[in-house]
Order: structure tokens, then C-alpha cells, then sequence
């Protein structure tokens, strides 16, 4: 669980502890009616903060009992993640990083792989037609990314994102325009166009939240 990032231990010397607890989130509970910030002393000025990452995360980050079981089946019948799957995911993970670039790049990829799959498991019965493909195959990526998203019932607007985020990725490649955090939606589109074409056990792309909050749901 790559996301759930190493958690920093308490340091007076960058901020005192009341405002430590209350970056963290952090709750008392008595009763379900009866609770409140956990603020230990007075929160004071933070005149002296030293560089400090702290990323806790809510218990919902974790994978579930459900999800374990999940993963346990899934070993057990062998299943392996399509190709365009695993760069799906790495291309999540280096967003999750901030590497905006890199991930713009990783999910291109895995929408371009993931069109291929999709239409060879389309022609899994019809092997033969195949040799009818090679004009399709030499359309731009977003022409390929219109006719089959479109055909495979993905939303319209994540296929505009995924269109606008392989433009995106062309700038990158052949202008040297280095994209910044603003990539970030059409990544998302992009990843969720690959998940809707691979029909595979769904992506989860969890987020750590600064907070330890009890989770009462």
C-alpha cells in the first residue's frame, strides 16, 4: 500500500504538541454523542517549523477484510492484470507522487494498450477479420480512443478527457511543454476509460488523508 506513507514522529522543535495533535486530526471519544478535538495544552504560534511530512491516513485506506478476500480468490484463480492494467496503476501511483509527467506518459500508454486489448478480446471469435485492421491500427491514438470508448459505453466526458490528456502528452513528447498539476484531471479520465475497456476487477486508486479520526460509518 504504497500510499500509506511513513508516518513522522513528534518533534518539539518544530511545533508544539497541541498543534501536532491537531494537524493529525485528532479526536476524543467518550460516547458517540460525546466527543471533540483532542488539543493536549494550548495551541500555540508556529514560529519554528522545520521541514516535516507527516501523512497518516484514514482507516479507509487500508485494504478491507473484504478486499483481502477479495485478493485471496482472485490468487486462487490464477488471475493475472492485463498489461494496460499494470501501467494504469503505475501511472496512478506517480500521480499520487506529484510526477505529473511521468504519469501523464504511464497513462497513455495504458490507454493505447488497453484499446489494442480490447479490440483482440472483441476479435477472439473472428480471428480472420484481423487483417482488415491495419488502416484502424494507423489512426491517431485519439480518433482509436473516440470510436471504441464511444462503442464501449464510456462517458463522454472522460473520453474528452482522455483525448485532451494524450494532447497533453504530445505537447510533452515533441514541444518539451512540461505539464504541471493541471494533468491531473485528464489522467483521471484516462484511468477510468482504461478500467471501463479492460472490464477487469475494478481499479482502486486510494488516497492517504491526513487524519485519524475514528471512522463511525
Amino acid at each position: 500500500q504504497y500510499w500509506i506513507r511513513i508516518y513522522q514522529k513528534f518533534d518539539s522543535r518544530c511545533l508544539d504538541l497541541a498543534n501536532h495533535c491537531s494537524d493529525l486530526n485528532m479526536m476524543w471519544h467518550l460516547t458517540e454523542n460525546d466527543s471533540g478535538e483532542f488539543i493536549p495544552g494550548i495551541k500555540g504560534i508556529k514560529t519554528l517549523r522545520l521541514p516535516v511530512f507527516i501523512s497518516t491516513c484514514h482507516e479507509k485506506e487500508y485494504i478491507s477484510k473484504e478486499s483481502w478476500s477479495h485478493l485471496g480468490q482472485l490468487l486462487n484463480d490464477e488471475f493475472e492484470p492485463s498489461i494496460s492494467s499494470v501501467f494504469a496503476s503505475r501511472a496512478n501511483m506517480l500521480l499520487d507522487e506529484k510526477r505529473f509527467s511521468h504519469s501523464l506518459l504511464e497513462s497513455v500508454t495504458a490507454i493505447d494498450l488497453s484499446i489494442e486489448e480490447h479490440i483482440r478480446k472483441s476479435m477472439r471469435d473472428a480471428p480472420e477479420n484481423e487483417k482488415y485492421m491495419d488502416s484502424f491500427w494507423k489512426t491517431p491514438l485519439p480518433t482509436r480512443i473516440s470510436l471504441v470508448a464511444s462503442l464501449a459505453g464510456v462517458s463522454a466526458a472522460d473520453i474528452e478527457l482522455a483525448i485532451s490528456g494524450v494532447m497533453e502528452r504530445n505537447k510533452f513528447v515533441h514541444d518539451g511543454d512540461e505539464p504541471g498539476s493541471s494533468v491531473s484531471e485528464l489522467v483521471g479520465g484516462i484511468l477510468r476509460t482504461v478500467s471501463h475497456l479492460n472490464n477487469e476487477p475494478p481499479l482502486k486508486f486510494p488516497k492517504a488523508d491526513a487524519s485519524n479520526s475514528l471512522n463511525t460509518e
